[in-house]
C-alpha cells in the first residue's frame, strides 16, 4: 500500500472517530437536556416544615390545608412536594403524633417516605436535616420553603408542643449557614405561614439564602373551613418567587374574605425581594443616626405610643410598621426619610392588607414589652451586624424610657364632670405635655357585694379637645338576651368597643362549648375566645371568633359562633377602692363568687343599650403617658 493510500485510510478512520465522538456528545447532550428539564431546568421542590400545634389539635386547620392540595392539579413529574411533620400532640389526618416523618405528594396523596423517632421541631439540627434531605434527594432548579406553625416576630417561629422550644433568629442563621443553600445557590421562596414574621429582621436573616420572602406583619389567621396551601394547585414549575408568592398571598386573601368578611381583624401579607433588604437596613441605619433622642425623646415616644402595634394581645413583641415609623418620625430627623421609604417600596413587591398603616415590613421598637422580653430582644439585636446603628437607637430609646421618672399623675385633683351622656376630665398643663392616650371604663356597683363593682363596658372612644378628655356613652353599651324565653332578662355583657377608622367593633370574652369541627371527627371541647361584634345597620351582629390560646401565643384561629352550641361569660366584679376610697392602682381583686351568664348561641339576641335606671353606675378614665405608664382617675358617678 503506497503512502497516499495509507494517509487516506488514516484520514477516514479519524473522521469516523470524530463522527462517533460527535454522536456520543449529541446523545449526552440530549440526555442532559432531558435530565435538566426533569430534574433542574423546569422543576421545583417545595419543602414544608409543619408543626400543627393547637392549630391542628383543636381546630384541624393543617388537615384542611393538606386536604386542599390536589395531586391531580400538580405536575408531579416536575414538582416535588415534601412535608416534614412533628411536634404536635394531636393530628386529625394521616400523620402520627409519636414520631417525626417526611411525606411526599404522590398521585394517591401524601405517602410516608421516612420515619424518625420523635424529635424536637424547635431544634436547629432537626430543621437542618430536613433541608439537607430535600436538597439531596429531590434535585430541582427551584427550592421553596414553607414554615408552618406559630410565629413570634423576632422571637422566631415553630413552637414544638412537647418541648415548648422554638427556632429563634440566631438558630435560623445557624441552620442556613450550614445548609446547602448560599448566596450562589439560593432558595427561590421562603413562606412563613405563621404569625408576625413579616419583619425586616427576619428578612435580613434569610437575605443571603433565598430570593424572596413571603410573610405577614400581623397575626396570620386560619380556619378549618378554608385553606391556603391549595395555592399549590395553581403553581407551575416555571413560576418565579414573585409569582409563587403572589399565588399564596391571593389564596390567603380569599380565605380571609370567607373567615372575616367584615374585616374586623387586620390582615396583611407581602412578597419581599430579599436582594433589596441590605439597602433597607443601610437606609434605616443612616436615618436613625440623624435623630437626636436626647432632644426629641418625648415627641418620638408620643408618636410610638399611638402607632399600631402588631400582635397587640401579646405585647412583648413590640412590632410596628417600618414605613409608618419612617413617615411619622421624619420631623425629628435631619436626614429625610425619603431614602428609607424608597428602599422599603423597592423591597416590597406585593402587599395585600386591609390596613393603610401596613406596608409589608415591620420592625422592632421596644415600648410595651415586659422587661424580660426587651432584655431578650435587645440582646438579639446586639448580635445583628446589619442593624448596628438602629440597635444603638433602640437601646438608647429604651434606656431613656426606663430611666425616666414616673410622671405620677395624681388625677384625684382633676376636674371631672358627668352631664347626660357625656363624661369629661380636664388635664393639667403638665399632664397634657406627656399625655399619650386613654380609655374609659363603666362599672355597675354590686348590690350583693358592696365593695365590688361589675365591669360592663370600656372603650378607646375618648375625644381630646385642648386639655379636656371626654366621651359620649350614648347608645353604645351591649346587652344580651335569651330570645327563647318570652320574658327573658336583658344582661349587660362586658364589652370593649374599639374605634377603627369608620368601623365600630365590640369585643367580648367568653367560653364556647361543643364545637363540631368540619372535616374532623365530631368531639366536644371548651374554647376560650374573643368574640367580635360589629355595629351594622344600627344594630349588632356577631362576626368572627378568635381562639385565645392558654399559653399566650396568638394562634390565629378564626371560627364562627354558630359552630358552637353554648356560650358563657363571666360578669367580672372587682374590688376597686382601697381603705381610703381611692381607686387601687395595681391589679384589681376579683370577687370570690363568680357570676356567670350562660346561653345557647342560637338563642342569643344582642341589643344596643343606654344605661338603665336599675343600678348605680360609675365611670373612670385610664390615662397613659408617653412611656406607657397608666393612671386611674377617681370614680365619676354617672346616674
Amino acid at each position: 500500500m503506497d503512502n497516499q493510500n495509507i494517509q487516506k485510510n488514516k484520514n477516514g478512520n479519524a473522521l469516523k472517530i470524530i463522527i462517533v465522538i460527535m454522536m456520543l456528545i449529541i446523545v449526552l447532550l440530549l440526555g442532559f437536556i432531558v435530565f435538566f428539564k426533569k430534574g433542574f431546568g423546569n422543576s421545583r421542590t417545595v419543602m414544608m416544615y409543619i408543626v400543627g400545634s393547637d392549630l391542628e389539635s383543636d381546630a384541624g386547620i393543617v388537615t384542611a390545608d393538606l386536604k386542599a392540595i390536589d395531586p391531580n392539579k400538580i405536575d408531579l413529574n416536575n414538582t416535588n412536594v415534601l412535608i416534614y411533620t412533628g411536634g404536635t400532640k394531636k393530628w386529625h389526618n394521616f400523620i402520627q403524633n409519636d414520631e417525626n416523618a417526611i411525606y411526599l405528594l404522590t398521585k394517591d396523596g401524601f405517602k410516608k417516605i421516612e420515619s424518625y423517632e420523635q424529635k424536637n421541631m424547635g431544634d436547629p439540627n432537626t430543621f437542618l436535616e430536613f433541608l439537607e434531605y430535600g436538597y439531596k434527594n429531590y434535585k430541582a432548579s427551584k427550592y421553596d420553603l414553607i414554615m408552618y406553625n406559630h410565629g413570634g416576630a423576632i422571637d422566631g417561629a415553630i413552637y414544638d408542643d412537647f418541648t415548648k422550644d422554638n427556632l429563634d433568629l440566631g438558630e435560623f442563621a445557624e441552620v442556613l449557614k450550614k445548609s446547602p443553600f448560599n448566596s450562589k445557590n439560593k432558595m427561590e421562596t421562603v413562606i412563613f405561614r405563621t404569625c408576625l414574621n413579616g419583619t425586616v429582621e427576619v428578612a435580613s436573616i434569610f437575605s443571603d439564602y433565598a430570593n424572596y420572602l413571603v410573610a405577614s406583619e400581623e397575626v396570620s389567621y386560619g380556619s378549618p373551613i378554608t385553606n391556603v396551601l391549595g395555592f399549590l394547585n395553581d403553581v407551575s414549575a416555571n413560576d418565579n418567587g414573585v409569582e409563587f408568592g403572589k399565588k399564596f398571598v391571593n389564596q390567603y386573601k380569599n380565605a380571609m374574605g370567607i373567615m372575616d368578611p367584615l374585616e374586623t381583624v387586620v390582615m396583611t401579607y407581602a412578597v419581599i425581594d430579599l436582594s433589596k433588604i441590605k439597602d433597607v437596613s443601610l437606609a434605616l441605619n443612616e436615618y436613625v443616626q440623624s435623630i437626636d433622642l436626647t432632644k426629641d425623646y418625648n415627641s418620638i415616644a408620643l408618636t410610638r405610643s399611638n402607632m399600631y402595634q402588631y400582635g397587640e394581645d401579646v405585647e412583648s413583641y413590640d412590632m410596628i410598621d417600618l414605613y409608618d415609623f419612617a413617615t411619622k418620625t421624619d420631623n425629628y430627623s435631619t436626614r429625610s426619610a425619603e431614602r428609607l421609604i424608597n428602599a422599603i417600596d423597592s423591597a416590597v413587591l406585593y402587599n395585600v392588607s386591609n390596613s393603610s398603616d401596613s406596608h409589608g415590613l415591620s420592625v422592632y421598637l421596644p415600648y410595651k414589652g415586659t422587661a424580660s422580653a426587651k432584655l431578650k430582644f435587645l440582646e438579639l439585636y446586639s448580635r445583628m451586624d446589619s442593624f448596628k446603628d438602629y440597635n444603638t437607637f433602640i437601646a438608647k430609646f429604651n434606656s431613656i424610657k426606663d430611666g425616666s421618672k414616673s410622671y405620677g399623675f395624681n388625677l384625684s385633683q382633676n376636674e371631672t364632670k358627668a352631664s347626660g351622656k357625656e363624661v369629661s376630665l380636664k388635664l393639667t398643663d403638665e399632664q397634657q405635655k406627656v399625655y399619650a392616650n386613654s380609655i374609659f371604663i363603666i362599672f355597675k356597683k354590686d348590690t350583693e357585694l358592696p365593695d365590688y363593682y361589675e365591669i360592663i363596658y370600656s372603650s378607646d372612644d375618648v375625644k381630646k379637645d385642648g386639655n379636656t378628655l371626654s366621651t359620649n356613652i350614648g347608645n353604645n353599651l351591649v346587652k344580651i338576651k335569651d330570645k327563647s324565653e318570652l320574658n327573658g332578662e336583658l344582661y349587660y355583657i362586658p364589652s370593649y368597643r374599639r374605634i377603627n377608622g369608620s368601623k365600630k367593633m365590640h369585643e367580648i370574652y367568653g367560653v364556647l362549648y361543643d364545637y363540631e369541627q368540619l372535616g374532623v371527627s365530631s368531639e366536644s371541647f371548651v374554647m376560650r375566645a374573643a368574640i367580635s361584634i360589629i355595629e351594622k345597620n344600627n344594630g349588632l351582629e356577631f362576626d368572627t371568633v378568635t381562639r385565645q390560646s392558654t399559653d399566650q401565643k396568638l394562634n390565629g384561629t378564626l371560627l364562627n359562633i354558630n359552630d358552637f352550641e353554648l356560650l358563657h361569660f363571666n360578669n367580672t366584679r372587682v374590688k376597686l377602692l382601697d381603705s381610703n376610697k381611692k381607686v387601687i392602682t395595681g391589679t384589681w381583686e376579683t370577687s370570690p363568687e363568680i357570676k356567670v351568664t350562660e346561653i345557647k348561641t342560637k338563642d342569643i339576641q344582642l341589643v344596643k343599650s343606654e344605661l338603665d335606671n336599675e343600678g348605680e353606675y360609675y365611670c373612670l378614665f385610664r390615662i397613659y403617658d408617653i412611656n406607657g405608664s397608666s393612671y386611674y382617675s377617681d370614680l365619676i358617678k354617672i346616674n
